[in-house]
């Protein structure tokens, strides 16, 4: 595997061994057990934006692991795992980067299979907004369509531009009303953005809806979420994807294995330290 595709050390890695490492530390746990969690935060607020973005008191399972281990499923807890601890990552970025949950992105488009209003749509838009500090330039995020099929989109203040990759093309009104509501999105962030930095921002953006980038295409027809996946993540860290030798389902045991990894050294910092007690009589 490509150190740029194991999302979870960046360093290049025999299949076999990571396929072992997921082997292993599945080993011995229940379907009920929690593999990965991130922590719960309180109330949020303009002035307190969670350094979790959306993610706190997620959580993973190893039922959820074995969904995503069958090639039919690309689950929304693998797919939300990976995409809170990437935002983790950009917390040390130079840029300011927001990842946003699955859940936040449907919340603004297509909610069990129905498009929400416009009303809606900016109501959540604002909801979501909330979650980070104004400064932000750029936000990443994963679409569903139709309950089977997984995009990316993104939005960046530097380029002015809202792009969209799906990795097995062709065109749709789904996909055509999903990239009218990313521009619904980069606006109100530029409006909030003039609302709390009014010198930040000398002239109206002109937003821009870059062509489509559908490269690199998936050989098969169950891994689009992680293609999707890929792209966020290669996009952030300057990595051209469509350079790199993709296998679907090289990209699905990456992610399998970043979730675990990262859930347990999360716990490990989680976990409270053990003193020794002296007892006085």
């Amino acid at each position: 595997l490509p150190a740029q595709l194991n999302f979870f050390s960046g360093e290049t890695m025999q299949v076999r061994t990571l396929a072992a490492a997921v082997r292993d530390d599945m080993a011995g746990r229940l379907l009920g057990d929690c593999v990965w969690a991130m922590p719960p935060v309180g109330r949020l607020s303009t002035a307190n934006p969670s350094t979790h973005g959306a993610f706190g008191g997620y959580s993973v399972n190893v039922h959820d692991v074995c969904d995503a281990g069958r090639r039919a499923f690309a689950t929304n807890a693998l797919l939300d795992g990976g995409l809170a601890e990437l935002h983790s990552r950009c917390g040390t970025a130079s840029l300011p980067i927001a990842v946003l949950s699955t859940s936040q992105s449907a919340s603004f488009t297509t909610v069990a299979g129905n498009e929400v209003s416009l009303q809606r749509a900016i109501q959540s838009i604002l909801e979501v907004l909330s979650t980070w500090d104004a400064s932000v330039d750029c936000f990443v995020m994963l679409f569903n369509i139709g309950n089977y099929h997984w995009i990316s989109g993104s939005i960046s203040f530097l380029s002015r531009s809202v792009v969209l990759y799906d990795s097995m093309g062709g065109t749709s009104s789904a996909k055509a009303f999903i990239l009218s509501r990313l521009l619904l999105f980069a606006r109100h962030a530029e409006l909030r953005r003039r609302a709390v930095y009014p010198d930040s921002v000398v002239e109206h953006l002109k937003w821009r809806a870059d062509k489509e980038v559908n490269r690199p295409m998936q050989q098969d027809n169950h891994n689009c979420g992680l293609f999707a996946f890929g792209h966020i993540w290669c996009s952030i860290h300057g990595v051209d994807f469509e350079s790199l030798p993709v296998v679907g389902d090289h990209l699905r045991l990456s992610l399998l294995h970043f979730v675990l990894k990262s859930g347990r050294a999360r716990a490990a910092q989680l976990a409270p330290k053990q003193h020794e007690v002296g007892v006085q009589f």
